[in-house]
């Protein structure tokens, strides 16, 4: 068992330098990219022939030294709306998610450490403390009835509300009876919505 370790050391060693190396050179490689790409972008005039692959790996860049035609602007906001943003955050949340995995599993062992031991709390000096922390949750079993009771009991300011509209109710209230009910106003915003074609 103890070689086993060893070799799972090891390869932790070598992923951790092999780690460092690739950053490194990511790192330099992309500030290269950034200075190629400021060099590219410094010339506001400049319109070329832009390369396919450019707009499925830099859609901003290619759009940008394109003609800047609706085609290119719809292309590039939705390569990176549906596939660089979504490959990101499943990057970022699949690293995420197995960090909180971990830290849930050492909190359930240091949970049932805590209560085998009748102890309020451990730790090393050093390196920190687990302590057995108390936590009272509340549940909204009926909202009116507790209105009532904040409002006969004068404590309305230690109230948490969230009242808002929602919207496709009030488009039909609007449709069927042509006005808002009272105590509701409206406001209209644009944006532009990408639509894949």
């Amino acid at each position: 068992m103890s070689k086993i370790l060893d070799n799972y050391i090891e390869l932790v060693k070598k992923r951790k330098k092999l780690k460092e190396m690739y950053d490194k050179k990511d790192k330099e490689l992309l500030e290269e990219k950034n200075s190629i790409e400021r060099l590219l972008l410094s010339n506001e005039d400049i319109q070329i022939e832009v390369p396919e692959e450019l707009y499925d790996d830099e859609p901003y860049l290619a759009w940008k030294l394109s003609d800047k035609t609706d085609g290119s602007a719809i292309k590039a906001y939705i390569t990176i709306r549906d596939m660089l943003i979504p490959e990101k955050e499943r990057q970022i949340k699949n690293d995420v998610d197995n960090l909180k995995a971990s830290m849930a599993e050492l909190e359930n062992w240091a949970l049932r450490e805590l209560q085998e031991r009748k102890a309020s709390n451990f730790g090393v000096k050093g390196s920190g403390r687990a302590q057995l922390d108390t936590i009272t949750r509340y549940n909204m079993a009926d909202k009116s009835l507790f209105v009532k009771w904040a409002v006969e009991n004068g404590a309305e300011s230690e109230l948490t509300v969230t009242v808002r509209p929602n919207s496709k109710f009030m488009s039909t209230i609007v449709e069927e009876n042509g006005e808002l009910p009272p105590g509701v106003s409206s406001f209209t915003e644009y944006k532009v919505k990408f639509v894949k074609g």
